[in-house]
């Protein structure tokens, strides 16, 4: 199933080579009064990393650990319907750097750049950084819900973790994902979602994990099926 894209893959990550991240990455978000009578369930039911299908999604993106830098563009093959994304990335020469397959639970490393296998966990981390933007947690229907002048929150408890989403914006879309617990504490913020056709999506996605110390922003250039 995921493999069927990878030769679509390698076609297209030359074009990919003159992307990069524009400052400033993110603006700060107008504050705008939301839909009133949203539900839970129309909440959790608009959150664009669930659309059915295979999607494509081309990338640009700033990966901060241990005090550096790691700029990069990517293809991110992401199949909400079977939790599983797949992430191809190179750097500005073209070099490949890693080849990540997600899943809600676990990862598969296919490839990672000897030089980057000697920074500990960096897979690891590059995986839980995807998974937390595109796969889990997700929010559902079953979450509490509580309105704000600005904003929808859904929330939960699970597992000993505090888990939060916010929805905004004048089509009330996820604008945050908080997650908190012992020895955990990270986000994930939407911001600039644009019009591809039938979708819309989060054109910057950032993602702060305040224990392990990494950053990731992301940039999504286009996103569209792939099959």
């Amino acid at each position: 199933m995921i493999r069927c894209w990878l030769p679509l893959l390698a076609a297209l990550l030359p074009a990919l080579l003159t992307a990069g991240c524009a400052a400033p990455f993110f603006p700060l978000p107008p504050t705008v009064a939301v839909p009133a009578g949203k539900s839970a369930a129309e909440l959790a039911g608009s959150d664009w990393t669930r659309l059915p299908g295979r999607w494509l999604l081309t990338q640009s993106a700033e990966f901060s650990f241990h005090g550096r830098k790691l700029p990069m563009q990517g293809l991110l093959q992401l199949d909400s319907g079977h939790q599983a994304a797949r992430l191809i990335a190179v750097n500005e020469l073209g070099i490949k750097l890693f080849d990540i397959e997600v899943f809600a639970r676990g990862e598969t490393v296919h490839y990672l750049l000897p030089d980057l296998a000697r920074y500990p966990r960096l897979g690891e981390a590059v995986a839980a950084s995807v998974r937390r933007m595109f796969l889990a947690p997700r929010p559902r229907a079953d979450d509490r819900l509580r309105r704000e002048a600005t904003g929808y929150e859904l929330a939960r408890e699970e597992n000993g973790r505090s888990i939060r989403f916010r929805f905004g914006g004048q089509q009330a879309q996820l604008e945050q994902i908080r997650v908190m617990a012992p020895g955990e504490d990270w986000q994930v913020g939407y911001y600039d979602y644009r019009s591809a056709g039938e979708v819309e999506y989060a054109e910057k996605i950032l993602l702060e994990d305040r224990v392990a110390g990494y950053r990731l922003r992301l940039r999504v250039l286009g996103m569209r099926r792939s099959g």
